[in-house]
């Protein structure tokens, strides 16, 4: 038996000018505590093309105590996959899904691992918000409740008041450095390929566990740094970052919620992950893609009131541009 409690899992592909960041912001808290012992760095390079494998030589070399699992795959498997491929590698009683470009606030590593003793078997701790360069912006908190909680969804009032209570997607699963899972439970879901290419197969896994009676905590602690302005998904324009949410997590709402009122309550968190005034500038810059998007608004549950919103809105520039005015001096002021 491994005498590993905590992996730490990245998965990356390209990421050579942020990856060292994320492992010395790791790293140096497993040194401080001397927890060399029990716990590991698993990072699954998706064939990057980068100097990403030179820095994590280079980092070995810098942190000869520091366990850590390096694999470079042959060819590019995709996100999904790669997300999956990373858990393998790890030998840890749980698994930290860990972004490579982002960075553990202070103390983290010591508050996970006195949390993991009561062996709870989903973690999801909140974070901080960053601008690109890791400057702290703002907490954000995924649960509109006001401290820790521990959820057993084997009652589904349970499940349904977890998904009331999620103030966005965040809260099932789709931000990945938040979440700390048991990986026997991980190991004992039947993975579903055909969510393979979506980017949210670890989502799948997660919220499988959730309805087959899994037990959560939420910590209202932030213990990770989120940089923003790095979003590989969104390199190939708004438009299919957007998609890639509805999308997604239809899929998952299809598969594996019954048609009751917890699926209801999931549904309803797209909602509130994308309101009236992102559905607004879709509208404008890609209203030829509309018609698909409204299938999809009708889905989740959007009401009329918002799509015919969000339909006027989008039809008049300068609507569109005070909207987006208004957002920048709010997001100024806050």
């Amino acid at each position: 038996m491994s005498d590993i409690k905590l992996s730490f899992c990245i998965p990356t592909y390209n990421r050579s000018n942020y990856i060292r960041q994320t492992l010395t912001s790791i790293s140096d808290q497993i040194i401080e505590a001397g927890w060399t012992d029990c716990i590991e760095i698993c990072v699954s390079d998706n064939a990057s093309t980068d100097n990403t494998d030179e820095e994590i030589h280079n980092f070995q070399a810098d942190y000869p105590s520091v366990k850590l699992v390096y694999s470079k795959n042959d060819e590019n498997l995709g996100a999904d996959r790669n997300y999956l491929r990373v858990v393998e590698l790890a030998s840890g009683e749980y698994c930290w899904l860990f972004g490579s470009d982002d960075a553990l606030v202070p103390g983290a590593v010591k508050s996970l691992l006195s949390e993991i003793k009561h062996k709870f078997d989903i973690y999801l701790c909140n974070r901080v918000d960053c601008n690109n360069a890791l400057t702290p912006v703002r907490k954000y908190c995924w649960l509109d409740i006001p401290g820790d909680r521990v959820y057993d969804f084997a009652l589904q009032s349970e499940l349904e008041d977890y998904f009331r209570s999620a103030r966005s997607i965040g809260a099932v699963f789709s931000y990945l450095s938040s979440i700390i899972v048991r990986k026997s439970q991980w190991n004992a879901v039947t993975y579903d390929t055909s969510m393979t290419g979506t980017a949210y197969s670890h989502v799948y896994i997660l919220v499988s566990l959730m309805v087959n009676g899994a037990t959560l905590k939420y910590l209202q602690d932030t213990m990770v740094y989120c940089r923003f302005g790095n979003d590989s998904f969104a390199l190939d324009g708004a438009y299919k970052r957007f998609m890639i949410d509805l999308v997604g997590y239809s899929k998952i709402a299809t598969k594996l919620l019954e048609n009751n009122e917890a699926k209801s309550e999931f549904l309803k968190i797209m909602t509130r992950e994308q309101p009236l005034n992102r559905l607004a500038k879709i509208r404008f810059f890609y209203k030829d893609k509309w018609s698909e998007v409204k299938g999809y608004l009708n889905y989740f549950e959007y009401s009329k009131f918002t799509i015919i919103s969000a339909e006027v809105i989008g039809s008049v520039p300068y609507l569109v541009g005070l909207m987006l005015r208004v957002k920048r001096t709010f997001t100024r002021l806050r």
